[in-house]
């Protein structure tokens, strides 16, 4: 009987033991669940370099609160808020039009608005906003439609956003230095009245206003481009053409009546032969001239074009400075060919061996600033201008467009291929890889105001 006692004692005791380390348990499992549900606050400060035509650094306060996913990971759950704590303006573009708006405490999505604008407003035109931030929380479809639906302009332009994890200041402000100034050339067509001198200015300047022409029985009334008075307020960033306006000078009209008719009377004297010779060049002065220019094009000229798809560009660029001792056989004169003699180095070939190769990255980056300071250049002749850059691959496109008859329209000729030619220099001392190419040009088509604007011509008939 005792023994059976000491055996139920035994065995409550032992299932109080079990009983209180389930209890136990449950409860250690239970607050782990509760603090995995339980969100952690973060609070951190980040740099963002943004890039239009001016540049701006911005730092801003980033907060999120942290989650455990399915799998015990740290995961961001909810929104990311910011905050604008403070700003540099780095360039003179920057400095022009954003020294009386104020960022701070507002959201990045609203100063990436205000940049925009007002750039816009100060007519800096772009097709690209380039970010550059240490926060790898940049969420850049949202900031896309934050922009798209609250701009005050319908143009849509890309973004771009790139992460590092160390932001080089100095590189940055040294790439920025580095980028020439792009220039554009301003004619002015007197229209009959005294010339006047092209000018030369960088972009985003203002056209310094030349002294008014003069012009025999008329009146100058303005500057115009495309048939509006033109502002000199406006910044520049293209190649413009302005026209003189003009209006009958009533004032002189008596003393054209006055000396008019007695030069156009006809002569008793012995004059018939002199009579005879200016009646005889009367129909050279008035045989059809070509008088295209490209400044501005006359379409009943009936112009003849071709029209190459991409033009020049296909394939990749680089700037190795091994090429030499890695394909001897290939290199001829900075220039690669290929056993069959053809221009350029099959890509398989070229990465058969591309973990040797060595790169300039100093011409890279040169070139990079070039390449972009094109995305927003109207170049006449050119259409549908791209390129991309990544792991020291350079690689651009563009369509272009060629005079067909040379010989009647060889200034028009000439002038759209120097316009055309903006690559000389960019990819000098560059070895060309073969890709995948475009075709070649279309068969010969009648310009037509529709490509005029394709190609950034100016075209009117007369």
């Amino acid at each position: 009987m005792k023994n059976m006692l000491k055996n139920k004692k035994m065995l409550a005791i032992i299932g109080g033991v079990i009983i209180v380390l389930a209890i136990i348990i449950i409860c250690i499992v239970l607050n782990v669940n509760k603090k995995e549900d339980t969100p952690t606050s973060k609070e951190e400060t980040h740099t963002m370099f943004v890039k239009i035509n001016p540049l701006v650094k911005l730092t801003f306060k980033e907060e999120y609160n942290l989650c455990k996913n399915e799998k015990g990971k740290d995961t961001i759950c909810g929104g990311v808020g910011t905050e604008v704590i403070g700003y540099e303006l780095l360039n003179d573009d920057a400095k022009d039009i954003y020294d009386n708006l104020n960022f701070n405490g507002k959201t990045i999505e609203d100063v990436l608005l205000m940049l925009c604008d007002t750039a816009r407003d100060n007519k800096i035109g772009f097709k690209s906003l380039e970010i550059t931030s240490d926060s790898n929380n940049l969420d850049r479809d949202k900031i896309f439609e934050y922009l798209k639906d609250n701009s005050k302009y319908e143009d849509e332009f890309e973004i771009y956003i790139n992460f590092e994890e160390h932001i080089d200041e100095e590189k940055i402000l040294e790439k920025e230095n580095d980028i020439e100034k792009e220039t554009y050339t301003i004619k002015f067509d007197s229209d009959g009245g005294t010339e006047i001198e092209n000018q030369t200015i960088e972009l985003n300047e203002k056209i310094k206003e030349p002294a008014k022409p003069t012009k025999d029985g008329y009146k100058f009334v303005e500057w115009q481009l495309d048939g509006n008075k033109f502002d000199f307020n406006t910044e520049i960033i293209k190649d413009i053409t302005l026209k003189a306006k003009w209006e009958k000078d009533d004032t002189n009209s008596n003393n054209q009546d006055n000396t008019q008719p007695d030069n156009n009377k006809p002569s008793n004297n012995n004059n018939n032969g002199n009579n005879d010779n200016s009646q005889s060049e009367t129909p050279v002065e008035n045989e059809p001239k070509i008088t295209s220019t490209l400044s501005k094009i006359n379409l009943n000229e009936n112009i003849m074009i071709e029209i190459y798809y991409p033009g020049t560009a296909c394939g990749w660029i680089y700037y190795p400075t091994n090429l030499e001792e890695i394909f001897p056989e290939y290199v001829d004169s900075k220039s690669l060919y290929l056993d069959d003699g053809s221009y350029g180095l099959d890509s398989n070939i070229y990465y058969s061996k591309q973990d040797q190769i060595e790169y300039d990255t100093t011409k890279e980056n040169i070139t990079d600033n070039k390449l972009k300071t094109l995305i927003n250049k109207k170049t006449p002749g050119i259409a549908n201008f791209s390129y991309s850059f990544n792991e020291h691959k350079i690689k651009y496109s563009y369509n272009e467009i060629k005079i067909v008859d040379e010989n009647t329209f060889k200034t028009l000729k000439d002038d759209l291929y120097k316009a055309q030619d903006i690559f000389g220099d960019i990819f000098k001392d560059s070895y060309f890889v073969i890709g995948a190419c475009g075709t070649g040009p279309d068969n010969p088509t009648l310009l037509t105001e529709e490509l005029c604007n394709k190609f950034n011509l100016t075209c009117d008939r007369w």
